[in-house]
């Protein structure tokens, strides 16, 4: 995973895979770019919360808190089974009409899938009617996303497992 550190300038993400910054992980100044790949922040920032821009192709993830996030068309969201908590984002934040969430999971999906991907702590506005959701990076009809108040959430499309046939 290639990254790009300056104390003034922020934070740049480039290249494929992923760069997982944990709990106190701003020791800079700037904004923070996803170039590339995956970056996962998660715990607090040391200092201020910063803003986030996600290209084309690149993806963010974790349950940290940012100031504020934009994202290109093609980028999106990382998400894992399991994740308790949601990427936090203090200004209000306008949700893209396009946007990918990719869940990752080992083994079979549980019986029960509620995931919270982001959280607008001061408003959520537009809605996930555009966005495409992935598992493991393959399409699936399994999970479904929604926007409940200020967070969205990625749940089971069928929580039941029932198969309703009618003649």
């Amino acid at each position: 995973a290639g990254a790009t550190f300056s104390t003034t300038n922020g934070f740049v993400k480039t290249g494929a895979g992923t760069a997982h910054l944990a709990n106190g992980w701003t020791a800079f100044s700037g904004a923070v770019s996803v170039n590339g790949g995956t970056l996962i922040l998660d715990g607090a920032a040391k200092g201020s919360a910063p803003d986030v821009a996600v290209a084309d192709g690149a993806f963010l993830g974790g349950t940290g808190t940012v100031k504020s996030v934009s994202f290109d068309i093609g980028s999106g969201f990382a998400v894992a089974v399991g994740q308790k908590n949601p990427l936090r984002v203090t200004d209000a934040t306008d949700l893209p009409a396009s946007c990918t969430v990719d869940v990752s999971v080992t083994g079979a999906l549980p019986e029960r899938v509620r995931i919270p991907v982001i959280r607008g702590e001061n408003g959520l506005s537009g809605d996930v009617t555009g966005w495409t959701i992935l598992l493991n990076g393959q399409p699936t009809e399994d999970l479904v996303l929604r926007k409940d108040g200020d967070t969205v959430w990625v749940k089971l499309a069928n929580p039941l497992g029932l198969t309703l046939i009618f003649r």
